[in-house]
């Protein structure tokens, strides 16, 4: 393992550890409940129904690719999962195109970005 790899897996575990908290994860009538996430930001350009652009911040959850589940099964996220967190429910949504997520970093791929959108009170 090299040292950039040893260094990206202790920080990943670490906020796992230490600046996560848990929140759910739902698809259709499927939810995962318990799951360790982080939030973040990513400064978006979003095309709205009109053709304007408006530049916002998108609300990014960072998950362990291995804790999004469904069903027990490690997904890839999908645009329309639900994630409850804090109190609030956000929706998976694509930016620059059709990106729903991506990996928070390239050389483990352990973590993944979904962005979101909040949606309303997390029921």
């Amino acid at each position: 393992m090299s040292r950039m790899s040893a260094a990206l897996t202790w920080l990943s575990d670490n906020m796992k550890t230490y600046l996560s908290e848990t929140g759910k994860i739902r698809r259709d009538a499927d939810e995962t409940p318990g799951v360790s996430m982080t939030v973040g930001k990513t400064m978006a350009d979003i095309e709205g129904r009109d053709g304007v652009t408006v530049r916002t911040n998108i609300a990014d959850f960072l998950i362990h690719a291995s804790d999004y589940k469904i069903n027990g099964v490690a997904v890839e996220p999908k645009r329309g999962d639900e994630i409850d967190y804090g109190g609030k429910t956000y929706q998976a949504v694509p930016i620059a195109g059709n990106e729903v997520w991506r990996y928070a970093e390239n050389v483990n791929r352990t973590r993944i970005r979904i962005h979101t959108k909040e949606i309303g009170d997390a029921s």
